[in-house]
């Protein structure tokens, strides 16, 4: 018995739906923008476009590597005494990072390379809030150390105090200590987050990040932000970050500590991440802002 011939719609539509399967089964290269646009976190704050080739490829790895509810082990070490460890391939690239030129004036302010200290302080905390997002956290830990401590220490190496990058410094130390969790560290002897809880005590409450976070939560908790529209949760972890004008992070460590020992639903979880990204991500914005003006401070 002879088969009918397939109609050319249907090869016309077998062969399309191939190559969206293709597409995402056998990417090997980054996100591109487009696939970033499409996920609500990426879109938080600054466009992606507008960063540089090694930050996109961070943005696209953090948006696809959402960080973890583990307690993340440091080991307080020089950045070349520490052990080896398995971590992504773009935390060499960003060591070897130097931005060009052309990198460090996208704001167009006119200058044409990057001057004076305070533009190398700023690379620092760039690169530590980089680290931070590829689970790098000694080697983030010694750049904000000097940043954000008066003391000299073995690891960080001699302090720099007065810069205008400090309190950056300061948020992203508390950071990288809350994702140390319920391990001990050497620098005081403490969790984690009692760690993270005494570095979050030093960020001011003025932080340009806080109010960002404040209106990012009411605006999720909204079903908006990101320029999309989602869905909206009672209780949802948005409106408990979201309620007061002041940002909380000791009850955002709370919750993420909450997560760690399994204290959340799957869908609390989804919601601390999206934070977790915004809170990053702000973070981000503003330091490559000011490594990007060649001016020493606010």
């Amino acid at each position: 018995m002879k088969h009918p011939s397939p109609s050319p719609l249907f090869v016309i539509c077998a062969l399309l739906s191939f190559r969206i399967y293709s597409a995402f089964v056998f990417r090997t290269s980054p996100l591109s923008s487009q696939d970033i646009e499409m996920k609500s976190s990426a879109r938080v704050g600054r466009p992606y476009e507008e960063f540089p080739g090694i930050i996109q490829e961070v943005i696209s790895h953090v948006s696809e590597h959402p960080v973890p509810f583990v307690s993340t082990e440091m080991y307080y070490k020089s950045s070349d005494s520490l052990p080896p460890r398995k971590l992504s391939s773009l935390v060499e690239k960003v060591q070897k990072w130097k931005p060009a030129a052309a990198e460090a004036d996208e704001m167009e302010t006119g200058h044409s390379e990057l001057i004076g200290p305070e533009q190398q302080n700023y690379l620092s905390v760039v690169k530590a809030v980089l680290f931070y997002a590829l689970d790098a956290l000694d080697e983030s830990h010694n750049l904000v150390l000097p940043l954000s401590w008066p003391s000299p220490t073995p690891f960080g190496g001699p302090a720099i105090r007065g810069s205008a990058a400090a309190q950056d410094a300061t948020l992203c130390h508390a950071m990288l200590h809350r994702r140390e969790g319920d391990f001990i560290g050497a620098e005081a002897g403490l969790s984690g987050w009692d760690n993270a809880s005494f570095w979050f005590s030093r960020v001011d409450r003025g932080h340009p990040v806080y109010p960002l976070l404040v209106q990012f939560c009411r605006e999720r908790a909204k079903g908006e932000a990101g320029g999309q529209t989602h869905a909206k949760r009672k209780d949802s972890i948005f409106e408990k970050l979201g309620k007061n004008s002041n940002w909380s992070s000791s009850l955002l460590t709370s919750l993420v500590e909450s997560g760690v020992c399994g204290g959340l639903s799957e869908e609390d979880k989804k919601e601390i991440e999206e934070v977790l990204f915004a809170e990053w991500k702000f973070l981000l914005d503003k330091c490559w802002g000011k490594l990007s003006r060649c001016h020493n401070s606010d």
